[in-house]
């Protein structure tokens, strides 16, 4: 992913996995996500004030996102981070592998405003759950190791997961 020129570190030396990715960060990746997928190749840089004006922008014009955001310095929610995320490749590629049924992920309701991008995201193997009920934690901040997690099941499709979630009682 690095190599690819996906995802980078905090730093020129320090990934930082337990630090909280913001949602500048979120949509950076997806951006760079869907340029990889689309042209082949990243070319998308930092560039203007403030860093990240240019991967708003480019995710704007290409769908990703729908809206500007108040702070893009805040840490994104794990549902935010997956709405951010589900508009970076096309529908295809989230193909069902799991039976994962509206009401199976014990704290993502159906109403919820994410539930189609999250349930997708389970039905296609690329989010498991923080256990073997599958609980989701959608307002928790996301740590750059689950990001990276999860952008490796989003790119390569023999990382996804295979997952039966436990009822709990």
């Amino acid at each position: 992913a690095y190599n690819q020129k996906l995802i980078n570190g905090k730093t020129e030396t320090e990934y930082c996995p337990d630090d909280n990715m913001t949602i500048a960060e979120a949509i950076k990746l997806a951006a760079c996500i869907h340029q990889e997928y689309f042209d082949g190749k990243v070319t998308l840089t930092a560039s203007g004030t403030p860093w990240y004006r240019s991967y708003v922008d480019y995710a704007k014009e290409n769908g990703i996102i729908d809206s500007e955001y108040a702070d893009y310095n805040a840490n994104v929610t794990r549902a935010e981070y997956v709405h951010i995320f589900f508009g970076a490749l096309p529908q295809k590629e989230y193909a069902q592998f799991n039976l994962i049924l509206y009401g199976d992920i014990p704290d993502v309701s159906e109403d919820h405003a994410y539930a189609l991008e999250i349930y997708t995201f389970y039905r296609a193997g690329i989010l498991s759950g923080m256990d073997e009920y599958g609980t989701f934690e959608p307002k928790s901040s996301i740590k750059r190791s689950e990001v990276a997690a999860i952008l490796t099941r989003m790119t390569d499709d023999t990382a996804r997961k295979s997952v039966i979630l436990k009822k709990k009682k």
